[in-house]
């Protein structure tokens, strides 16, 4: 049976479902466009790139923080979103295995580019980066569902004690 409030609870588990599952599929066809364009994504905008670390040196971010390290860092974040999304779709005790999905999806995009793309570059870098984005997201998502379930504990139990002050003033 039951306990209290899971009738409260099921439209928003379906609801998490439900986001989860288009956020995956939007990250994951925009990673898909982005990895395995034919050409490089920034190959007709490199004066674009240079603009954007340009405004980030003068902005304080160090001089060392160049081409190759902005291209790292935004293979973390892209992969950011499929992991937190991917471990929103699984039980909360399962969510490491979205960190694999994300770590599998890094490796078949880089093996596509390797075997099938030859103006693109397949590194061991970008799926480290990846994975790393990846296991962010799924960090992420697992505290949020934490935090989440404490306030909901938090407010049945509130709401029980309330039920019994009322109950024992009448």
């Amino acid at each position: 049976m039951p306990g209290p409030g899971a009738e409260a609870r099921r439209p928003l588990i379906t609801a998490r479902i439900w986001v989860a599952l288009l956020g995956f599929v939007a990250g994951a066809v925009l990673v898909g466009l982005i990895t395995l364009s034919p050409d490089p994504v920034d190959s007709n905008h490199r004066a674009l790139v240079r603009e954007v670390l340009l405004f980030l040196h003068d902005h304080g971010v160090p001089e060392w923080f160049g081409y190759r390290k902005l291209e790292f860092s935004a293979n973390i974040v892209m992969f950011v979103p499929l992991g937190f999304f991917a471990a929103l779709l699984l039980p909360l005790g399962r969510a490491w295995i979205a960190g694999i999905v994300g770590m599998a999806m890094s490796m078949g995009a880089e093996l596509a580019q390797l075997i099938l793309l030859p103006a693109r570059f397949a590194t061991v870098l970008d799926v480290l980066a990846n994975s790393v984005g990846a296991w962010i997201g799924v960090g992420l998502a697992v505290l949020l569902r934490i935090c989440v379930a404490a306030r909901d504990k938090r407010l049945l139990r509130e709401a029980a004690a309330r039920r019994s002050y009322t109950a024992t003033a009448r």
